[in-house]
Formats: structure tokens, C-alpha cells, sequence
């Protein structure tokens, strides 16, 4: 059971990176051509970042969802699927007032 928690907590965390990755590239996708600084900094790394967190998160969430089918049945953690540790952190999020 504490294995499956860390190993969600372990891909939520790379989720958020990987997601936080992307979305610099898109967001300073202008200033990328000012200079090849910029381009190595705010474009390139960030990317392959992203890309190589995203080749962790898929086969460690498939393998998520196996230790999840691990937990015994009266366990306090009950996860299906990734999906289902996003609603979790969402409900989390809302109760702590959150967004």
C-alpha cells in the first residue's frame, strides 16, 4: 500500500512537470528566435524536459494501475487508475479551498 502511495505521488509529480514543460515552450514560443540562447533556454530544454518525464509518466502509469489492484480491499487508498488520483487531488484541492 505505501509503495502504490509513492509510486502516485511519484507520477503526479511528473505529470505536473512534464505538463509545466510543455506549456513554457508554448508560452515563450515568440521569443525562441531571438536569439540561440533563448532557443536553448526557453525552448529546447524545457522540451526535452518534458519529453523525457512524459516517456517516465506513460509506463509507470500503466504499471500504476496494476500496484493499484495490489492494494488489499479494506485499504484507506483505493485507485483504479491515474485518472481516479486526479480526481482525489482535485477534491483535495477544492476542500482546502483551493481552485
Amino acid at each position: 500500500m505505501r509503495r502504490a502511495r509513492h509510486l502516485l505521488v511519484g507520477l503526479a509529480i511528473t505529470f505536473y512537470y512534464a505538463l509545466t514543460g510543455y506549456t513554457s515552450v508554448w508560452y515563450f514560443r515568440r521569443d525562441l528566435t531571438t536569439s540561440a540562447r533563448e532557443f536553448v533556454l526557453t525552448g529546447l530544454l524545457p522540451l526535452l524536459g518534458a519529453v523525457a518525464l512524459t516517456f517516465v509518466f506513460v509506463p509507470e502509469g500503466e504499471h500504476a494501475v496494476v500496484v493499484s489492484h495490489d492494494v488489499p480491499a479494506g485499504a484507506d487508498v483505493d485507485v483504479d487508475s491515474v485518472e481516479n488520483v486526479l480526481d482525489v487531488l482535485e477534491e483535495e484541492l477544492e476542500r482546502r479551498g483551493g481552485a
